[in-house]
């Protein structure tokens, strides 16, 4: 580590390969494609690029907030390191999903579709409510609207209001815009 805590050298992309790993016989009907996690539900996957590049991206800032933990204890800076900690404790619980959505694949509802990745429910709802500037929306106009259940997308609303990126415009039925967006007048 260096003096500003940050890492020196380079990181390995790929993890190590274990040199007692069983080999696959490329002409067995029953191996597994390569670069396949095996058989998830019932069905062969392969590792979704966008799911690692997300898992990677949340380890590393978890990694970071360590590094900078590490520096500030190692110049007694308690503060800076609790700090540190806390911002590499309040990632783990994010990073630990990603990582298992890449390693198992995506859960699945009961009707067999895959669930939504961590924050894409969120994200679901904001884009349509942008989309729609000058309409207000109650949870379950907008569950109806993007195909998910209307406690999902209350859930979800409810995260958005507490970020302020939407806008409760009726308490009841409770109703909501995108925060830019100017609520319909009546």
């Amino acid at each position: 580590m260096s003096d500003d805590g940050a890492l020196t050298g380079a990181v390995d992309t790929e993890p190590p390969v274990p040199t007692d790993a069983p080999t696959t016989d490329p002409t067995d009907p029953t191996a597994p494609p390569t670069g396949s996690t095996g058989d998830v539900g019932g069905a062969e996957a392969v590792l979704d690029a966008a799911a690692v590049a997300e898992a990677r991206d949340a380890l590393t800032k978890i990694r970071d907030a360590v590094c900078v933990a590490l520096g500030a204890l190692d110049s007694g800076d308690a503060a800076a390191a609790q700090a540190a900690t806390e911002e590499a404790y309040s990632g783990s619980g994010r990073a630990r999903r990603l990582v298992r959505v890449v390693a198992v694949g995506r859960r699945r509802n009961a009707s067999g579709a895959p669930r939504s990745a961590p924050g894409e429910m969120r994200a679901k709802v904001a884009a349509h409510l942008a989309a729609h500037p000058d309409a207000a929306f109650t949870a379950n106009e907008a569950a109806k609207a993007i195909g998910h259940s209307a406690g999902a997308v209350s859930n979800a609303l409810d995260r958005l209001f507490a970020l302020g990126e939407v806008t409760l415009v009726c308490e009841r039925p409770r109703r909501f815009t995108a925060a830019s967006a100017r609520p319909a007048s009546g």
